[in-house]
């Protein structure tokens, strides 16, 4: 039944979840897990169509031959968003490199009207100030076209003769050089979503990179190697989303092209450290090291300043001015000058591509200089698509874990149900251990005292019997005291030095193999129900994905619990109101004493009571007990400590 389900469509899972929500019985609880449901359908649904619209349209830019096929690509993708009105616009460059007119390209509008500025049309750029406070690295928006300061009255008359009343400009730069924008807009005034915005801003990117490229080519057309590297880096840039794969076959091609070693290298998220993705020769042979090679940036400083100066350089004596794990690789390569060129991610240095030179070889010439930025800007490119690839599966892939998260919850019936299914959906996130503490006997102030181990997961079948139903008072750990009384994740990267923990604390979490871990509480209406543990065996830094996945799930199950323990306290009830009735009707045709203390005691012996015993007081004049009879007795085993009497 299990592989059935996970095999099947979405679509039938949401409808058998819906069919069982349907079957339970309190109104508000269905009520708030269909609204969950919907809302998750809706975010799965609009997430896929977003991300396929833009895949294809990022596809579409980058086999464009021309600037019309990146415009049409462009318009496209603006016709699904949004807006009215888009329209890209390009600008043509004076002696001085800065531009001086704008040509107004291709078009969309939504009404299908013509557009008053028809395609081709030259605009000087002087009577259009708006690109002085417009930056290369910011996008502009103008909610409101009749009041925005920035506008001069040439602009704003142009955008209402467009049937604009607020738009925005996306920028198309290359390492900070103006190639033009994209401009989508409203007829009414308005804010924009991050998400369109970040959709065209990745669009622009990959379309002034593409702009750029093909105008290389252009410029490139007297040398056919050149031109055939180019379009085999072209192919592998827009064949691939294996990020391996792709910066392999752009290095391997480079190498054998230019008949020197080539290497690309990765900037780490600290922003100083480069890893080595890979390095190929001329013979076609791969030479990168084994395991992931990280070096500081600082120990070449030929790299450190390209990704400084975010442009192409060359640099002689490699070897004498490099400096660790970078002087190593430059004498294992023999390389003596080399030329850097950074790669470019939406205007972020991610990289630097290598192209090296032994004695042997001659001088780097200009057009080699030229092509070697021309791929880096490539390969830009390729970490971009790939990384924006990776963000939107693993968007996907959280969605599909809180969908079967919340479907597994919905199908619980107890407190031990609830915790097994969210250990289990929390191991298939990647984590090497998780826990799932739950909290009960609560003081005045609503803050539980007890805290017990309901379910653990762990990579080493061995270790899931390790704590389980370990039962412990909260105050024994400061740092769950702290949780429960802020409500807020506690994130700690390495238990061996955060100095949060007590040595209790440390070594309760080294014991069960925890090195990094993250708590969530799970919080409802205010009042903590218990947290969740998710660990490492290793140092590791949880990033905002990952909280907002644990977040998520941790909120599905405080609700769940919620209803379950409310649940059970109303059955709880309804038993013990069903056993007062029951015994007060026996009471009252109870005919002796002994059948009297029989049906008294009758919980009590059914769970396992071993005596029970009816005393009669005799009051004094005060009524006051004097005397104390044993009226009646029942016992197990054994006989009565006292006769009756």
């Amino acid at each position: 039944m299990a592989d059935s389900t996970h095999s099947a469509h979405p679509q039938d899972l949401f409808d058998r979840l819906l069919a069982i929500v349907a079957g339970i019985d309190e109104g508000e609880q269905r009520e708030a897990l269909q609204q969950q449901l919907e809302a998750l359908q809706r975010t799965l649904a609009v997430s896929s169509d977003r991300s396929r619209r833009l895949y294809e349209a990022s596809q579409a830019i980058g086999l464009a031959a021309d600037a019309a096929e990146v415009g049409r690509a462009l318009m496209d993708f603006i016709a699904t968003c949004d807006v009215d009105v888009g329209r890209l616009f390009l600008f043509r460059a004076g002696p001085s490199g800065e531009p001086v007119e704008i040509e107004v390209r291709e078009g969309w509008r939504r009404d299908g009207e013509a557009f008053r500025i028809p395609y081709g049309t030259l605009l000087p750029m002087a009577d259009y100030p708006l690109r002085q406070v417009m930056q290369p690295d910011r996008v502009f928006i103008c909610p409101d076209v009749e009041t925005d300061p920035w506008l001069n009255e040439t602009t704003r008359t142009t955008m209402t003769a467009s049937g604009l009343k607020s738009f925005l400009i996306i920028p198309m730069t290359v390492e900070r050089r103006w190639l033009g924008g994209i401009l989508a807009g409203r007829s009414v005034p308005s804010t924009y979503k991050e998400g369109l915005i970040y959709a065209l801003w990745t669009l622009a990117g990959q379309a002034a990179a593409t702009l750029e490229n093909r105008q290389l080519l252009a410029d490139f057309q007297g040398t056919a190697e050149q031109m055939v590297l180019l379009n085999q880096i072209l192919q592998t840039a827009t064949t691939t989303l294996d990020l391996q794969e792709a910066l392999d076959a752009i290095a391997r091609q480079t190498a054998r092209a230019l008949n020197r070693m080539c290497g690309i290298f990765l900037l780490e998220e600290d922003g100083e450290h480069l890893r080595v993705g890979c390095v190929w020769g001329p013979d076609g042979h791969a030479h990168t090291p084994e395991g992931a090679l990280v070096f500081p940036i600082a120990e070449n400083p030929g790299m450190e300043a390209v990704v400084r100066e975010r442009k192409t350089q060359v640099f002689g004596q490699v070897q004498a001015r490099a400096q660790g794990i970078a002087r190593h690789l430059a004498q294992l390569f023999q390389v003596e000058a080399a030329v850097y060129a950074p790669l470019l991610a939406r205007d972020q240095v991610v990289g630097v591509l290598g192209v090296a030179a032994s004695v042997e070889h001659p001088p780097f010439t200009p057009d080699q200089i030229g092509t070697i930025s021309t791929i880096a800007r490539q390969v830009g490119i390729v970490v971009q698509n790939t990384r924006l690839f990776q963000e939107t599966q693993a968007a996907l892939e959280e969605t599909d874990l809180l969908l079967e998260t919340s479907q597994a919850l919905a199908l619980a019936l107890t407190p031990q149900e609830v915790a097994d299914a969210l250990a289990e959906r929390l191991m298939a996130t990647g984590i090497d251990r998780c826990s799932v503490v739950f909290c009960d006997t609560y003081d005045e102030e609503g803050l539980p005292q007890w805290a017990e181990v309901m379910a653990i997961g762990d990579v080493k079948p061995e270790k899931r019997e390790l704590g389980l139903h370990y039962r412990y008072t909260v105050e024994t750990y400061p740092i769950v005291q702290w949780l429960i009384r802020t409500r807020q994740a506690l994130v700690v990267t390495d238990v061996r030095t955060d100095p949060r923990l007590t040595e209790e604390e440390r070594a309760y979490m080294e014991n069960v193999g925890g090195i990094a871990f993250v708590i969530i509480p799970l919080v409802r209406r205010g009042r903590v129900l218990g947290y969740i543990f998710a660990e490492h065996s290793h140092p590791y830094v949880f990033d905002e994905r990952e909280l907002s996945l644990y977040q998520a799930m941790a909120d599905q199950a405080a609700v769940t619990l919620a209803n379950i323990r409310l649940f059970e306290r109303v059955q709880q009830g309804w038993r013990e109101t069903q056993a007062l009735y029951q015994l007060s009707r026996s009471l009252v045709t109870a005919s002796s004493l002994q059948e009297l203390l029989d049906h008294a005691a009758r919980l009590a012996i059914e769970a396992g009571a071993s005596a029970a015993s009816l005393y009669l007081f005799d009051l004094n004049e005060a009524e006051q007990p004097e005397w104390g009879i044993l009226a009646a007795h029942w016992q197990r085993e054994g006989e009565p400590p006292f006769p009756v009497g």
